[in-house]
Formats: C-alpha cells, sequence, structure tokens
C-alpha cells in the first residue's frame, strides 16, 4: 500500500487518484490525466502523498489543525508496527504485519509524528518536528 490520500475532518487531502477512481473514470470514458507533483511531495517506499496543505507543517494553517494533528497522531502511535535500528528519522526501519500498517506510520513521519519505540505499557514517538529529506536532482 501506498499512503497518497486522505480525509480529516471530511476534507480530502491528496491529489493522488485511487484505483477505484481510475476505474469509474475509464467506465465513464474519461482520460485520465497524471497530477504533476509539487516541489513539496515526498517519496519513500510506502509513502507517495502530496499535498501542500499537509506537508512540511503546512497542517498547522489548515481551518481545523487540531483534527490534522489528532489524525497523525493516531496513526503514529494506533498500530503493531515494531520500530528496529537506529532512533533517527532516516535510519529507522519498520517490521510490520502488512505493508498498509507501515504506509500509516511513515505518513504519521512525514507529518511530524515520529513513531521510534515500543516499550511494554507504552509507545514513544516525537511531534512537532518536520521531516523530509531533499532531492540532490
Amino acid at each position: 500500500m501506498e499512503f497518497f490520500k486522505c480525509t480529516i475532518g471530511g476534507e480530502i487531502y491528496g491529489t493522488g487518484m485511487t484505483e477505484i477512481e481510475r476505474g469509474v473514470a475509464e467506465r465513464k470514458g474519461i482520460k485520465v490525466q497524471e497530477v504533476p507533483t509539487s516541489i513539496n511531495s515526498v517519496r519513500e517506499k510506502g509513502f507517495n502523498f502530496d499535498d501542500v496543505r499537509l506537508m512540511r507543517g503546512a497542517w498547522r494553517n489548515e481551518p481545523n489543525p487540531d483534527a490534522c494533528k489528532e489524525f497523525f497522531r493516531c496513526l503514529a502511535i494506533c498500530h503493531t508496527v515494531l520500530p528496529e535500528g537506529d532512533e533517527s528519522p532516516e535510519k529507522i526501519k519498520y517490521q510490520a504485519a502488512s505493508p498498509d500498517e507501515a504506509a500509516l506510520v511513515l505518513a504519521a513521519k512525514h507529518f511530524g509524528f515520529f513513531f521510534y519505540r515500543l516499550g511494554f505499557s507504552n509507545v514513544s514517538f516525537e511531534s512537532g518536528k518536520i521531516y523530509f529529506s531533499e532531492n540532490s536532482n
């Protein structure tokens, strides 16, 4: 699974098109055109999201930032993913029962909610920092 679209508080985010949307368009005879990616887009296996309204902390300027914050917080802590390796956003690896769970935890990281440790009775994550890597292209 790739995280490329979400709905928070009734607002749809992400410029990607789901397979269902693509199938409906094809059945209706509508030609599907790829949406060009913005400079704010981030690509990592499992995370293919592009929407300037949320990326790099821009969600704080949305009409309902508290709903965004709670959504990302839930992505960071409501799962069975196990972190492995270095506890840094650039180096950590996630072991997940499904690619779906891994994609959701990666999404949380890219929205500034970095899950890095699972204890016996607690989950550790950082929030408020924006993690992204610059392309050298």
